[in-house]
């Protein structure tokens, strides 16, 4: 049976967590593990040209992409998520319920925004950022 040249683009996706897909008599399985070796994560800070190192990071993203932080105003980093949203990436965002993000951005037509409301003694539950 001749390959599909879908397996071979899934192969080259999924070959860094030591998956494949492989033909067994007809029917294309998912074989392998996360055994193979994989480059450390290494946090990284950035207090100049933050919009750049982010759109850098977000344009490398090929499967999801989860953002945690207080607020996002950037119109320019809201439409990098919306693109790769529209990509077929798994986007989520979790911002605070506050008006510097409702007012700025149109997050409610996204579909992939969890707003929390504010609580605690600031009233600041999500000032650490992080994206994955």
């Amino acid at each position: 049976m001749k390959r599909l040249p879908a397996v071979d683009a899934i192969n080259e996706l999924v070959n860094d967590e030591g998956f494949k897909l492989v033909d067994t008599g007809g029917v294309y399985k998912i074989v392998g593990n996360v055994a193979k070796a994989v480059a450390v994560i290494k946090n990284e800070f950035h207090f100049e040209q933050i919009q750049t190192q982010i759109l850098a990071e977000l344009n490398k993203a090929r499967f999801l992409i989860w953002v945690a932080v207080a607020w996002i105003t950037d119109p320019v980093l809201f439409n990098k998520l919306v693109e790769k949203k529209q990509q077929g990436l798994s986007v989520q965002v979790l911002i605070v319920d506050d008006d510097i993000n409702t007012d700025k951005l149109p997050w409610e037509r996204m579909g992939f925004v969890k707003k929390l409301k504010p609580t605690g003694y600031f009233s600041n539950i999500a000032h650490h950022k992080l994206c994955y």
